[in-house]
């Protein structure tokens, strides 16, 4: 239980930085697109429509996805093991 916890919390890291440094990314895009003359206005835009963005995009959805997949296993392992305990319980109740 205690290695899915923390093979969740890395894989949450991992996550959340990849999606903090979206903004970044996305900021110097917008600047890149600022220098080739796109109107003010319309750098958002044209930051999200480059391939840079997507890829970075997919690979957020990747991490997230993982993530979540361990986050998953820990809960599952941590009701496998209150599932032991009441039958240990149940075990000791019935031997009485």
């Amino acid at each position: 239980l205690e290695n899915a916890a923390e093979e969740w919390a890395e894989k949450q890291y991992l996550a959340d930085q990849i999606e903090k440094m979206g903004e970044i990314l996305l900021s110097r895009l917008m600047l890149e697109a600022k220098a080739d003359g796109e109107a003010i206005g319309l750098c958002k835009e044209s930051a999200r429509a480059t391939d840079v963005w997507e890829t970075h995009i997919n690979g957020e959805l990747v991490a997230r996805r993982i993530a979540e997949r361990a986050k998953a296993k820990y809960k599952n392992m941590q009701a496998l093991a209150d599932a032991r305990r009441t039958q240990e319980s149940t075990m000791r109740t019935l031997t009485r």
